[in-house]
């Protein structure tokens, strides 16, 4: 279980510029998150609450979640680290960064961490295209995310990816290209999917009142998936199909009716009504029984 956790900190992207133009934190950070209280109060209020729904049984990692979590000081992003790890029940590190904010140095102490338990890094590619990316105002390009998942790779660091699927700009064969960059990629374990969301009070937000731009619905975006898995290898672990945001009036456009439960159940009857399978276009076709090898 991932537990989700804060280090206070402002992206110094957004600090910088005003962040990427789809970004608003507070549409999926907690409020005890934004609290900024102490890593270790954190993860002392946040595993009760997770333990009590699903019990004790499962490992705890902890996931630092918001903004970018690899910036600042490194002694004292160490130390934060040491904090979390040192919690009789956590058993991994999850961090969540950008690609300009990986370097040797974050990479040599995150292999240091590594020795003694689970490090895993997610990190916003976000596309393979930098006119997407210059779209969403990333800051940063194909060439950063790639020189990023090499350091980290080549030290040992497991690296998994944000992607946004459906942005205006790409086709569907541009998607695929980024499924096709993901397979490719020996250093990359798994991706996470996220339907564009417009919010409130974001740069997108006016980019699509001017432009009126078109985002899938739920039955489109399930074809969208239904179209790229196959062509994404098996032994890609896929973490996330949607995207996750706890306050729905936050959204302007994008927000899909029901819930993830609801939008599994679709997705699940589509892939099995028509015989969709990942990675079924590729040389690794997913098997339930290769996780257990």
């Amino acid at each position: 279980m991932k537990m989700g956790i804060s280090l206070g900190l402002e992206c110094p992207y957004r600090m910088r510029t005003g962040g990427c133009y789809f970004c608003r934190p507070d549409s999926f950070i907690a409020k005890y998150q934004r609290e900024h209280i102490s890593i270790q109060n954190q993860l002392d209020y946040v595993i009760p609450l997770y333990k009590n729904i699903y019990g004790d049984k499962r490992g705890v990692f902890a996931y630092f979640q918001d903004n970018t979590s690899t910036a600042g000081n490194i002694e004292w992003l160490r130390r934060q680290y040491q904090t979390a790890i040192s919690h009789s029940d956590v058993e991994g590190l999850v961090i969540s960064t950008r690609p300009d904010y990986i370097n040797i140095e974050i990479s040599d102490m995150l292999a240091e961490f590594n020795q003694k338990i689970p490090v895993f890094i997610e990190l916003g590619m976000q596309s393979v295209h930098n006119k997407s990316l210059e779209f969403l105002g990333r800051g940063h390009t194909i060439e950063d995310t790639d020189n990023a998942i090499n350091i980290l790779g080549k030290n040992g660091i497991s690296v998994f990816v944000h992607i946004i699927l459906a942005i205006p700009c790409e086709t569907k064969q541009d998607m695929r290209e980024t499924i096709f960059y993901v397979n490719e990629n020996p250093y990359i374990y798994g991706v996470k999917f996220h339907n564009l969301v417009v919010y409130k009070d974001t740069k997108l937000e006016q980019m699509y009142h001017r432009e009126k731009f078109h985002l899938p619905d739920l039955r489109e975006y399930i074809h969208l998936l239904g179209y790229l898995l196959p062509y994404l290898q098996g032994n890609k672990c896929v973490l996330r199909l949607y995207t996750s945001y706890k306050d729905r009036s936050l959204v302007v456009a994008g927000d899909f009716k029901g819930d993830k439960g609801k939008w599994n159940n679709e997705l699940y009857f589509y892939l099995k009504t028509n015989n969709i399978i990942q990675g079924s276009k590729t040389d690794k076709k997913y098997s339930v029984t290769d996780i257990y090898k």
